[in-house]
């Protein structure tokens, strides 16, 4: 269930026991516990009553039941009951059952009690993420991938099975050619010097 406009900002303070994760691959089967998620990382949460905290440039699915969480970037979810902050909605794969998806004008995190070993994030590295643009979306063969004042260094797309399906070098504009790739949703990394920015994309 999409819940629009719930709220104007969606505050998260990070928990001064959160566990860091800045790794690909996890499987974190913890329940009740806080988390935070770092660019780069791309954990699956199986376990319940979570609290998440998601930074942009990671990818997470949540497969547990009746976990928190709060995502800047994409996020697939197969489990049920779970509550999702976002910014945007079209980021969230929602694939289970009694999920609430509360699109928010901006998800903000709270960093005064993290863990000093925690993620490495800036306020003016997001705002440039945010210029990050594929265009057109759908599309069918050429995607022109645009970051406004960040430079390119490369462009990865992630099939949903979380393999790298296309793999490019980059600059501050190129055009990926996708007609490769049979119909369906991508995850596309764009790894710029300012951090990852993630969006999806569906192939026609």
């Amino acid at each position: 269930m999409l819940v629009a406009g719930a709220s104007a900002q969606c505050n998260l303070a990070i928990a001064s026991l959160s566990t860091v994760i800045t790794t690909a691959g996890p499987l974190v089967s913890a329940n009740n516990e806080a988390f935070w998620v770092c660019p780069g990382a791309s954990p699956t949460f199986s376990g319940t009553g979570n609290t998440i905290a998601i930074e942009n440039g990671a990818i997470v699915s949540i497969t547990g039941d009746d976990n928190t969480v709060s995502a800047k970037t994409f996020l697939g979810v197969a489990g049920d009951n779970n509550t999702i902050y976002t910014t945007d909605a079209s980021l969230v794969l929602d694939q289970g059952t009694g999920n609430t998806i509360i699109q928010c004008a901006s998800v903000v995190f709270d960093y005064t009690n993290a863990p000093s070993n925690g993620c490495a994030v800036g306020i003016e590295e997001e705002a440039a993420l945010v210029q990050v643009q594929l265009l057109p979306n759908p599309v069918q063969d050429l995607l022109t991938v645009t970051s406004g004042n960040s430079t390119i260094q490369s462009v990865q797309v992630v099939d949903m099975a979380g393999r790298v399906a296309l793999n490019f070098a980059g600059n501050t504009q190129m055009a990926i050619d996708v007609a490769v790739l049979p119909a369906g949703i991508y995850v596309v990394q764009v790894f710029t010097n300012n951090g990852i920015a993630v969006r999806r994309v569906v192939k026609g």
